[in-house]
């Protein structure tokens, strides 16, 4: 799990100020559970770097949403980047869902608008833009200042 918070936490996010994701197993058992419980499963693509992980690509399936499959995360560590690691997980990642989900016929993803090499491979990979959702973020400061200017 530190591997996968790691990798998370290299992530380009832009200007976003913020905590990270963190990966801890507590977490993986809580949502296998829910899994069990409504029907589902996951798909990790790991590659391996003896005992490192140099990359991953994270998705999840519903059985209440047979046709979808929700891809997570796709991170490479920094030695590994610039080689095609990130596109053939995200390609092995597709060619798996292919195989063990055939009723599933779309996959959705998010990424970061400053994440370019994502967005890049999501584009060759046949990804469209479907809808966009904007993170706001404001200060301690900023906040205090727009609570104490007078009402419009």
């Amino acid at each position: 799990m530190p591997a996968f918070t790691a990798l998370g936490a290299d992530e380009p996010l832009g200007k976003l100020d913020g905590p990270r994701g963190r990966y801890d197993l507590q977490g993986y058992v809580t949502w296998y559970e829910e899994i069990e419980h409504r029907g589902g499963g996951q798909f990790l693509v790991l590659l391996l770097d003896g005992d490192e992980v140099a990359g991953l690509c994270d998705g999840g399936w519903d059985a209440r949403f047979p046709d979808r499959v929700f891809q997570a995360l796709t991170a490479v560590a920094r030695p590994w980047r610039k080689r095609g690691v990130a596109k053939a997980l995200k390609a092995r990642m597709l060619r798996l869902v292919r195989d063990v989900r055939p009723e599933a016929r779309l996959m959705t993803t998010s990424n970061a608008a400053a994440n370019a090499p994502m967005l890049s491979i999501n584009g060759r990979l046949g990804f469209v833009r479907f809808k966009e959702v904007v993170t706001y973020q404001t200060g301690r400061d900023g906040l205090a200042a727009w609570l104490a200017a007078p009402s419009p």
